[in-house]
């Protein structure tokens, strides 16, 4: 039972994490990590399409490129702070 309750509270902790992408180290877009790496790139895509600054929609762009180039397994231990190119 506890340790159902820690592995929970953990992927709690994982789900926080910060996706956190720029261009040019000027430009940002950031989303909570999703359950899954389908669901983040789905999320990105939507708010793709809500952006306004042209730069900002390549950022979007460039994350879900780099989230479909991953395999599931690296997507769970993925450092959640990636530098665009």
């Amino acid at each position: 039972m506890k340790k159902q309750q820690r592995r929970k509270r953990g992927s709690r902790a994982m789900n926080a994490k910060m996706l956190q992408f720029t261009v040019e180290e000027t430009n940002l877009i950031g989303i909570y990590r999703m359950p899954s790496r389908l669901e983040t790139i789905l999320e990105l895509e939507r708010r793709k399409k809500r952006l306004c600054d042209p730069v900002v929609q390549q950022v979007a762009k460039q994350a879900m490129v780099k989230l479909a180039e991953i395999s599931d397994e690296d997507f769970n231990t993925w450092d959640w702070c990636v530098i665009g190119e």
